[in-house]
């Protein structure tokens, strides 16, 4: 699978999903996309070298509203899943179209994320 079908699926996704404010229609999409989303920014901001903190804040706006930390309380094993997913969707880019493309596309995220309300 290349960078195109991974990183650039989530990224595809990241703002119209992020950009509601609950589950318009599967939950568990919603859900998992803003989980991944967040794990994949985590990973980029400890291995990309591009303002960690900066990157590891939009992680945390991800997944900071009430209804997130409630999905965090009561799921803490899935979303811990979804958060490594997408770390692990960082890292296949990462070994399959080099550093460069994953980092490139890891701020496109970040930029999505931090253009949400």
């Amino acid at each position: 699978m290349k960078l195109a079908n991974t990183l650039v699926a989530i990224a595809m996704t990241v703002t119209p999903a992020l950009a509601q404010d609950g589950p318009a229609g599967n939950a568990e999409e919603y859900y998992s996309m803003r989980f991944s989303t967040a794990g994949l920014l985590v990973r980029a901001a400890n291995v990309c070298g591009f303002d960690f903190k900066r990157t590891a804040k939009a992680a945390l706006k991800v997944i900071r509203t009430d209804e997130m930390k409630a999905m965090l309380r009561g799921f803490p094993k899935l979303t811990t899943k979804w958060m490594e997913g997408g770390a692990h969707a960082f890292n296949q880019g990462v070994m399959q179209d080099g550093l460069s493309a994953a980092c490139a596309k890891a701020l496109e995220v970040r930029a999505d994320v931090e253009g949400m309300k």
